[in-house]
């Protein structure tokens, strides 16, 4: 891959983290949320997995899709092997390093779908996501009101 290759996918790869990862910075304007007040106990945030390839079932990828994805898969695998057997570092820096390289596979992967199957992707994560919230706010304990 070469240095103009790896510019476009290290930035294609923060543009779909900011789509899927930090959808309350769109509607909170654009600013970051400030961290909670001292002394309050934030619930935390359901888990939802923000791995493209979770969200393919079912798409009908022609061929050429699926050859394209595969290749994706199998470059993206030596990458985290590499990572995963570098004893200089430490278990941080190795979550960080495939972390970056996942978000990678995943718009390489999402640029291989079509328009349609892209926001068809894009309805499933969000359906996921609400689902989780649901899911955490009706397992979540009710907190007294002061």
């Amino acid at each position: 891959m070469n240095k103009k290759q790896l510019v476009k996918a290290a930035t294609a790869s923060a543009a779909l983290l900011i789509l899927f990862a930090t959808p309350q910075l769109r509607a909170a304007g654009g600013a970051v949320p400030d961290s909670p007040p001292q002394g309050s106990n934030p619930a935390p945030r359901p888990k939802v997995s923000t791995n493209v390839l979770d969200y393919l079932g079912g798409l009908n990828l022609t061929d050429e899709q699926k050859a394209k994805i595969g290749q994706i898969q199998r470059e993206q695998k030596s990458h985290y092997e590499a990572i995963v057997n570098d004893q200089a570092l430490d278990a941080d820096k190795k979550q960080a390093m495939i972390e970056g390289y996942r978000r990678i596979e995943n718009t390489q992967v999402f640029d291989v779908l079509t328009p349609e199957q892209q926001s068809e992707v894009r309805r499933r994560f969000q359906t996921a996501k609400r689902s989780a919230a649901a899911d955490q706010k009706r397992t979540s304990p009710a907190t007294p009101k002061p």
